[in-house]
């Protein structure tokens, strides 16, 4: 529902915020490596069993987490083939918003040719 407070996990975003926070605490069964490599988090069906999400992170100056991106729609339009799909604009919009923000969006960049 509009304006519902929920926990950060389950979830793409949450995910994305815990990873790249300074004070990330550690979480059992979440792979923060993984998200950190590769930038993108997924959810599929873990917040709500019909419900799909991918975030990735943006940064500002000094490169510190200033939010972070995603797309959300039913898990049966999440195949890996539209994941990657949908990952390249994701990818793009947030490496122009960190570059406005003052940081580095060479790392996001690079995810665009993986």
């Amino acid at each position: 529902k509009e304006g519902e407070r929920r926990p950060l996990l389950p979830g793409g975003t949450g995910k994305i915020l815990l990873t790249f926070s300074e004070d990330a605490p550690d979480h059992d069964g979440l792979d923060l490596a993984s998200i950190r490599e590769t930038y993108l988090a997924d959810n599929a069906g873990e917040r709500h069993p019909e419900i799909a999400s991918i975030a990735v992170p943006v940064f500002g100056r000094g490169n510190a987490l200033e939010g972070a991106m995603s797309f959300s729609g039913p898990v049966a339009h999440f195949t890996q083939q539209k994941i990657r799909e949908l990952a390249v604009p994701l990818f793009e919009t947030a490496a122009q918003l960190t570059r406005q923000l003052g940081g580095d969006p060479a790392p996001l960049y690079a995810r665009l040719k993986k």
